[in-house]
């Protein structure tokens, strides 16, 4: 395919349910208008036949990049079709390998009766929001404004990635770029342990310890593994994840599959309640499906796998903790034993407030206990140390390891400048989510092998 370079304005197209989200789009609009973006949006789709699905997939084809903005309805779905225009429109973006740009509003957000979707069209919009968490990275906002700040910043990288043309980068090659996460056109130049710099820096205690439990647990058959990960949310939970799971399968001699993200149940007051939370990652089965189901599915897994529950330790109550205690008991004692040499992971992400506020206190001493009931090394359950902020020593250590590794590939002016650029009013430490953008957008910056954007 020969190299096309980008010389006119890019076009952003904006894809959401309208009625309830009328003040984010024009935040959103706004925010476009601000960067010098053109727009392809549409604020009255009233057609109600293919005309207006016609309509909507050509401006997706339109244009350069696709921007989401996903609440919680899920939108029109026209006479004869099974999913709505908004996921036909994601669908779409994704199909034609565009840039996307995904906002997914903050569960905690209050949301009026009727801008809440329930039954059928809730289950599909849950199942499109599992696979968008999978397949991007994506923000969560909070309000109109939080929205455009946000898309604001994404349009930043995602414009510096493309004025990049100017040096002979491949419109074709940007497809890929995903301007707020460490995935895109930039990262598929660097190392791979750079990509993977936002797990890399003052995460050996709590990776090291990952792996050899899993290495460990190779030699036996048993249930499966259960990791209890925990600390700030600011702490990037998913991400330390993503990196096991990109390392798991180095150990195994099979397949593996990462099923995916699960969020615990935000009010779920029974075990079933978890389990049913795992249905759509896990076996892409239906939410109500019950337990027999979910068993004989993991009776018949042939490879290994990996999930992840998500709590968040902000609303912590007793029910919260009961909950995870049958749990780990369910995991430890009910789950139908695997074959030796086969892993099935559950990641258990205990994301606390940032601030030292009751319920952080409650989640703690929750830990704590944990720790004393299993005290010897238990064979199916890992609890891990806490996740802490970043210190500028631990960034210092991995240049200069990057420097040693990759040295003559790096800019050493800019290398020396990072812990100026990182750590600000002589602070020492920040949160992960805080800083590993920045690094990464440094670390892009000052390594340059030669061609770096090789033509396709």
């Amino acid at each position: 395919m020969s190299s096309r370079i980008i010389t006119k304005r890019m076009v952003v197209m904006i894809s959401s349910t309208a009625r309830d989200l009328p003040k984010h789009r024009e935040e959103v609009r706004l925010a476009c208008v601000a960067h010098d973006f053109d727009l392809k949006m549409m604020e009255h789709l009233t057609a109600e036949n293919r005309d207006a699905i016609e309509t909507s997939l050509s401006m997706v084809e339109a244009a350069d990049v696709y921007l989401g903005i996903f609440a919680h309805r899920y939108g029109y779905i026209p006479p004869g079709c099974d999913v709505s225009i908004t996921e036909m429109e994601y669908n779409r973006a994704t199909k034609s390998g565009k840039p996307c740009l995904m906002f997914i509003i903050d569960q905690n957000v209050p949301i009026l009766p009727e801008d809440f979707d329930t039954g059928p069209s809730k289950d599909k919009l849950d199942a499109l929001k599992n696979r968008i968490r999978q397949a991007h990275v994506i923000k969560e906002f909070t309000s109109p404004g939080d929205l455009r700040a946000k898309v604001g910043e994404a349009l930043n990288r995602l414009k510096k990635d493309f004025e990049a043309t100017k040096t002979g980068i491949d419109a074709n090659s940007l497809r890929t770029a995903d301007c707020y996460g460490l995935s895109g056109t930039a990262a598929r130049h660097l190392p791979r342990e750079i990509t993977l710099i936002a797990t890399s820096i003052d995460r050996k205690l709590q990776y090291g310890s990952v792996m050899d439990f899993l290495e460990g647990r190779l030699a036996s058959s048993g249930r499966p593994s259960l990791i209890v990960l925990h600390g700030s949310a600011a702490e990037s939970h998913y991400a330390f994840v993503s990196r096991c799971e990109s390392d798991i399968q180095e150990i195994l001699s099979e397949p593996y599959i990462p099923f995916g993200r699960c969020d615990w149940p935000a009010n779920g007051s029974r075990l079933e309640s978890v389990l049913r939370s795992l249905n759509e990652p896990l076996f892409h089965l239906s939410r109500r499906a019950g337990r027999i189901e979910l068993e004989a599915r993991l009776q018949g897994l042939g490879h290994s796998g990996s999930f992840s529950h998500h709590v968040d330790a902000s609303g912590w109550e007793a029910r919260t903790a009961e909950l995870i205690d049958s749990w780990i008991q369910y995991c430890r004692e009910e789950w139908p034993e695997l074959p030796r040499g086969r892993l099935l992971v559950a990641f258990l992400c205990i994301e606390l407030p940032a601030k030292n506020t009751k319920q952080a206190k409650a989640a703690r001493s929750f830990i704590e206990g944990l720790r004393k009931r299993y005290r010897a090394p238990d064979p199916c359950l890992l609890i891990t140390e806490e996740l802490q902020p970043i210190r500028r020593m631990d960034v210092a250590d991995w240049i200069s390891y990057a420097r040693k590794i990759y040295g003559d590939k790096f800019n050493d002016v800019a290398i020396l400048d990072a812990p100026m650029w990182l750590f600000p009013d002589g602070r020492e430490s920040r949160p992960l989510e805080e800083i590993y953008q920045e690094l990464f957008e440094l670390l892009h910056m000052a390594y340059r092998p030669a061609p770096i954007f090789a033509e396709r």
